[in-house]
């Protein structure tokens, strides 16, 4: 009996150590989806600030908040002899690509990874990228390592920061943004990986200190406010800067989560009226970069004032027709009579801060009329994109879609849009015009109207109340206008102050002049060109120079369509104003020559020193293909910077919602290899041609991208290869 008990005693052995086996190694810690390490501490530019390599989405600049992300992976190892190691992808530009990769089995130098290598064959090559920038010696720097150690049956394994000099791990602090890492545990031929996402983020909410209580009291139209600034102490972030937090303040019980209006702005006023009288609340808000939030409250004690609130005035206010909310100030509110003579007379109604007229005072008969005007600062909300946007419409390619747009349009107010009203718009840009021959700077209508679909040839709405002499308590409490810019069809105008308007244009394109010396008597053409590759539908740039030491005798153009005469003036001496425009769009690559200017000079003088571009009342700025505003610069390089060579350019448009292309300038005939790579590395398009030497456009089709998402591109033209990303949306 003993030998059949033997073998099976054999037997169960060698199936418990099979199954043993078959599970060596078993991961016991994978995650089902991505992780999230909240940063509460303050940012360090020392780590993670190397331009161009990293970019903050959040902060818009280059210096990536880090926090404490402890990756770690537990495994069952009851065979012993496991191995493992990591693969962390980066996103250190947060294009949701990640171009950068740190394997385990090849760490870097102390300080340092290699940014770009993550389409390198085994992730090798790249650019050096020093993520820790203390200013200590290289062996007391941190870099990349792995920690492992065995506890039983159980593996433990984690990436980690060390040092060369102190031989110890700390959890090292990875930059702001969603990565990926992947792990790998082997024991002899079998092998298993834990593959997933985290998320860097900042999770400390904004410090906030409020006034505990105010008092407020009515001015003499029943009306009170308390402004923003009345309730604010002090706020601060550990991260993002003072001047990029948001702060918005409501009413108590008026809503919840962070205070916006119906467009989307921040609030930075509460107003009470008669029936508020008594203890009120008010909340302020703050908010950072992402998106962390936190309020405190304010008391209000709104002083009751019976003699006031029993004979509050009616009021006459504007508001435009793109902005519910925002009063309009400058609007001058006037009162007309018909006298007993049959004559007209006319009283401006006094306004109060805020811009509302109270009607506090009648004519000596009745009935009277109250309109607004306003005929000042006909720039404001006008530029060269306006006449983009006109001529689309007049052409057919994209209509105005509100009718207060198509009365902005009528700038010669002839109830049609055509060229001519383009004509005088350009006249405005360009400085010659400071009032419109046969149009007022705004046009405004009651606000009970509502504007017809198409207003042009019509009687669109009235433009003043009829109104009889009657006690005040029988007017509405407020009669309201609506106002729109004669112009503006983008709705840009400043509402509350008709000043320049001094916003921020988007990103930011160089002009560039060769930094010469005129000489006295010379007349010379100089070249303004290009430094980027772009699809413009029109610029506009207003320069100034000292009579002095030059003249401007002309400004021409080969590359830009339909520039003539027309689309540049000297409205005073020493100014230069150009606006150009197309309805469809003209393709600029660096080194084109966008304008040639013709210049005499008077004196010997730099020509750096002798103009330069200006934002005094005209913007300094371009218009892409994506609907945006470009900012232009300008500089001055030496000759022989332009020389040109081969040259490969990113793709635009960027982020595109079809096809997309890519700009090259060839110095000589060559074989061009296009290449598309979707987020995996695959190759989803590639095209070979030999092209002529020049200026070329390499076209990307829509169906090759159909899917949203990152891709990769490549380009190789000869011995010349640039690569990139293209997202399409």
């Amino acid at each position: 009996m003993r030998k059949p008990i033997y073998t099976l005693l054999t037997v169960v052995c060698l199936a418990v150590a099979y199954t043993s086996q078959a599970q060596c190694p078993k991961i016991l810690n994978c995650p089902a989806g991505s992780l999230l390490f909240c940063d509460l501490t303050d940012n360090d530019s020392a780590f993670w600030n190397v331009p161009p390599f990293t970019w903050s989405n959040t902060l818009e600049n280059a210096d990536l908040h880090e926090g404490s992300a402890n990756l770690a992976l537990h495994a069952l190892d009851t065979c012993g002899n496991a191995t493992v190691s990591y693969t962390i992808f980066l996103d250190l530009n947060n294009d949701a690509l990640a171009e950068t990769v740190v394997f385990s089995g090849a760490f870097p130098p102390p300080g340092q990874i290699l940014a770009n290598n993550a389409f390198n064959p085994g992730y090798t090559g790249g650019d050096t990228l020093v993520f820790d920038a203390r200013p200590l010696a290289d062996s007391l720097r941190y870099q990349f390592a792995l920690e492992s150690y065995t506890s039983g049956d159980t593996l433990h394994a984690y990436v980690r920061w060390t040092t060369a000099a102190l031989p110890f791990y700390v959890t090292p602090r990875l930059p702001e943004g969603r990565h990926r890492i992947i792990w790998k545990i082997q024991q002899g031929n079998t092998i298993r990986t834990c593959d997933y996402t985290f998320r860097v983020k900042d999770c400390s909410p904004p410090t906030l200190f409020c006034q505990p209580a105010l008092t407020r009291n009515f001015d003499s139209l029943g009306h009170t406010s308390v402004r923003l600034p009345d309730v604010l102490i002090s706020v601060e972030d550990v991260i993002t800067p003072d001047s990029q937090l948001a702060l918005s303040i409501r009413r108590t019980g008026q809503g919840t989560g962070f205070p916006v209006d119906s467009l989307g702005n921040l609030v930075t006023e509460v107003q009470f009226a008669c029936s508020d009288a008594g203890q009120q609340t008010v909340e302020l808000w703050a908010r950072d970069r992402a998106g962390n939030t936190s309020k405190c409250t304010t008391d209000i004690q709104v002083v009751n004032d019976p003699t006031i609130c029993t004979s509050t005035l009616p009021r006459f206010c504007a508001r435009s027709y793109w902005n519910d909310t925002t009063l309009l100030t400058g609007v001058d509110f006037r009162m007309v009579w018909l006298t007993a003579q049959n004559e007209l007379d006319t009283a401006l109604l006094p306004t109060v801060p805020g811009g509302c007229a109270p009607l506090a005072f009648f004519p000596p008969v009745s009935p009277f009329t109250v309109s607004a005007a306003n005929d000042s600062n006909i720039i404001n909300g006008v530029s060269t994109l306006d006449m983009v946007l006109i001529s689309k419409h007049i052409l057919n390619i994209e209509e105005l879609n509100a009718p207060w747009k198509l009365l902005a349009a009528d700038v010669n107010k002839s109830n049609s849009i055509t060229t001519f009203d383009i004509v005088e718009l350009r006249k405005v840009v360009l400085g010659i015009y400071t009032k419109f021959p046969k149009n007022t700077s705004w046009r405004y209508y009651i606000e009970d109207c509502n504007l017809p679909v198409d207003p042009l040839g019509m009687q669109a709405c009235a433009t003043h109340y009829n109104l009889p002499i009657q006690p005040f308590t029988q007017y509405p409490a407020r009669m309201n206008f609506r106002g729109l810019k004669v112009g503006d069809v983008n709705g840009n105008a400043v509402l509350n102050n008709f000043g320049n308007t001094a916003t921020d244009r988007g990103p930011e394109s160089i002009l560039t002049l060769p930094d010469i010396t005129l000489k006295a008597g010379q007349s010379i053409a100089i070249p303004l060109r290009a430094t980027d590759a772009n699809r413009w539908s029109g610029l506009q740039a207003g320069f100034q120079f000292d009579p002095d030491n030059m003249t401007v005798q002309a400004v021409t153009s080969e590359k830009l369509t339909g520039f003539d005469e027309n689309a540049w003036a000297q409205p005073q001496s020493g100014r230069l104003n150009i606006s150009w425009f197309d309805a469809g769009l003209c393709t600029v690559l660096p080194g084109d020559n966008l304008f040639t200017l013709q210049i005499r000079a008077r004196k010997d003088v730099l020509l750096r020193e002798a103009i330069y571009l200006t934002n005094n009342t005209l913007q300094p700025e371009a218009y892409p293909e994506n609907g945006s505003t470009t900012r232009l610069a300008l500089q001055f390089r030496t000759q022989g910077e332009d020389a040109r060579e081969t040259l490969i350019f990113p793709a635009q448009p960027n982020p595109t919602t079809g096809s997309a292309c890519i700009p090259v300038r060839l110095q000589e005939s060559v074989p061009v290899i296009v290449e598309i790579f979707d987020a995996t590395g695959k190759v989803v398009f590639q095209q070979k041609n030999t092209l002529q030497a020049g200026a070329q456009l390499l076209e990307i089709p829509a169906a090759a991208i159909a899917i949203a998402g990152v891709y990769g591109w490549r380009v190789q033209a000869g011995g010349v290869v640039q690569t990139g990303k293209l997202v399409r949306l």
